[in-house]
């Protein structure tokens, strides 16, 4: 099994059937981008903490397939943040200022330069 595979169903078991059936890491963000977003609205901040964690691993692994992992953390994941509504005032709660740091032109992506200094400055105020 794969290590991207194996490290999303300890963190994420919930979704099993997503992950078994994901091609790749790519493919697997795709999927449960929905139930991500659906967990931020719902208040499950347990749940949301645990895709944060899962795309930290995704970024930090140092396995061969880092690369296709990180770089779907990258795009699938930390590109979209900013459009989640009402996720970029709550941020500091999910994300350390040190990550924000690693990802956050990842966050330009989908924002006007004005969003991201919004953003910038309201995580690295109140972040951990």
């Amino acid at each position: 099994m794969s290590a991207w595979r194996r490290v999303a169903l300890e963190m994420l078991p919930e979704y099993r059937e997503n992950i078994a059936h994901a091609e790749n890491p790519m493919g697997l963000w795709v999927e449960i981008d929905f139930y991500f977003r659906d967990a931020f609205e719902a208040g499950d901040d347990d749940l949301v903490r645990r895709f944060f964690r899962y795309a930290e691993r995704c970024l930090d692994t140092a396995k061969p397939e880092a690369t296709d992992a990180s770089t779907a953390a990258w795009c699938a994941f930390y590109e979209h943040i900013p459009r989640v509504a009402g996720l970029s005032e709550q941020l500091h709660r999910f994300m350390p200022r040190n990550r924000f740091v690693q990802v956050r032109d990842a966050f330009r992506y989908h924002i006007s330069q004005e969003e991201f200094d919004r953003l910038q400055k309201a995580i690295l105020l109140c972040g951990n």
